[in-house]
Formats: C-alpha cells, structure tokens, sequence
C-alpha cells in the first residue's frame, strides 16, 4: 500500500456565524448589481440576500447561524471569514470565479529585470462525501506576472493601451482592459463600464510576448528560470510539479490552523494534507 497526498486539507466547523440578511433584496437584483450596491460579495440564496462583512445601501437584520448542518449558505461564510483571515495576516486576498479565492502574499514574490513574479495561492472550500471532514480545503498554485512599476512610469505606460491592469492600492477595479494612458489619468474598461483611475495605483499584467518585445528574449529566459518553468540551463524544469507542490503546501501552512468566524465560531485546518491510499499492483 502507498499513500498518494494532494492538497487537500479536511476543515472542522464549530461555534456560530454572524451574518447580514438582506430580506427580498434579490426579488428584482441579481447579485452582482447586489454586490454593485452594497460594495461587498454577497451570498444569494430564494428572493434574499447575505453579506459576511456589513452592507453599504440596503436595509439588513443580522442574523445568527450554526455552522453545522453544513450547506452552500455555510460553506460561502466560511469563505469569507478565510479572506478576512488571509487579510489580517497582511494577504491579499479575494473571491474569485466559481467561489475560488485569490490568495497574494502567503509565498515571497521574487523581482527579475523589470518584472514581478507573484505566487497565487487559489483556494476551494467545498463538501466531499467520501473525506470525513464538514468540508474540503483544495489548495492549487498560479503564478502572475506583472510590472514592477506602476503604470505612471513612462516606460510602463506606453506600453499600457489594450493590455490588462492589476490595482496596486486604492478602492477602483480590481483588474481592467486599458483603453488610455495619460500621465495623470488612466481610464479601464470592466465590461461594458469605464472607470477612470490614478496610473500609480495600478500595475500592468505581463505575458511571454510582452516580456520578449519589451526586454528581449533574454530576459523572458531569465523570468521563467525564476517561475520554476525552466532550469538555469535553459532546459524544462523536470521537478516543476514537485516545487509547486511544496511551495502550496508552504503557503497552506503560513494560513495556521484555526480561522476566526464573525460570530464567535471556528474553522479548524488540518495540519497535513489528505492521503489517498493505492494498492500496489500484483
């Protein structure tokens, strides 16, 4: 027999959980006009609304839960107290699509020529029915590529138009198409909405092409040497999925293992990961 670890980790709910209730709030808005409103992610659920954090707009009753029975209502407050989490360990992070969260700062980013490499830590909070646990955390790596400057640095600038921006700081869009580029002035596009922001407060999001036309192929070797893509010699990273795996596995456990809920309850993480176990053949 072999045991087979993934990141995986079992949670173990207990205690309450405060929430916002918006009554009839979704009877005539979907949740992102809902979101739109109230400046915070909300949870919909029949013709009412839930917010994790207090709601700017609307009239809202707070309310009182146990975490357990565990359903879809439980499972996205225990996402929000994992991002408030995150953000009192001085993280960066937020909700996703498809419920993921978003997690900056649990690993060290790395600078290299013009560049910033950030590891992203993406997080699933769901329900398994064969893991004994009230929930499953899937943990899983993403690397971003950005600017080290700000898009109010000339050379970043003119290279902005029709290119992705990524905030920095300040309360506009998290990320925008950008569609002009002044030195005091930076106007996004989010779907079919503009948004007019500051350029320092904003980075630019980079790929393989712009990094080769930007500063030479030589720079692009050196980038992905420094993502774990390549060796120093230039050749595919062999142990590539065995580095990431660590390096989630690391930023798992800089999250600790109990996270606070409004309201006085908890969420246990488990200190390793899940083990499947495999016969071995024959």
């Amino acid at each position: 027999m072999t045991d087979l670890y993934l990141n995986n980790y079992a949670l173990t709910f207990s205690g309450e959980v405060s929430l916002f209730q918006m009554r009839g709030a979704a009877v005539d808005r979907t949740r992102q006009e809902l979101r739109q409103l109230t400046g915070v992610h909300v949870f919909v659920e029949d013709d009412h609304a839930y917010a994790y954090s207090e709601p700017a707009g609307v009239e809202v009753e707070p309310i009182s839960e146990p975490l357990i029975p565990v359903d879809n209502l439980r499972l996205w407050a225990v996402r929000g107290a994992l991002i408030d989490h995150c953000h009192g360990l001085g993280m960066e992070a937020w909700f996703g699509f498809g419920g993921e969260l978003l997690v900056i700062g649990a690993t060290p980013a790395v600078v290299e020529d013009r560049f910033r490499v950030e590891q992203v830590l993406v997080l699933r909070v769901s329900r398994e029915e064969y893991v004994d646990a009230h929930a499953l955390l899937t943990a899983r790596h993403r690397t971003q590529w950005r600017s080290a400057e700000p898009i109010s640095d000339p050379d970043v600038r003119a290279r902005a138009i029709n290119q992705t921006a990524l905030r920095l700081r300040g309360d506009g869009p998290r990320r925008g198409r950008v569609v002009r580029a002044d030195p005091d002035r930076l106007v996004l596009v989010v779907g079919e909405e503009e948004f007019e922001v500051t350029p320092e407060d904003y980075t630019l999001a980079v790929n393989a092409s712009l990094v080769a036309g930007w500063r030479g192929s030589a720079a692009l070797g050196r980038l992905r040497v420094t993502t774990g893509e390549l060796t120093v010699s230039g050749k595919r990273n062999r142990h590539g999925i065995a580095d990431r795996f660590k390096l989630v596995g690391d930023a798992v456990r800089r999250l600790g293992t109990t996270v606070g809920v409004n309201g006085g309850g908890e969420v246990v993480i488990s200190r390793v990961p899940i083990a499947i176990r495999l016969e071995d053949g024959g």
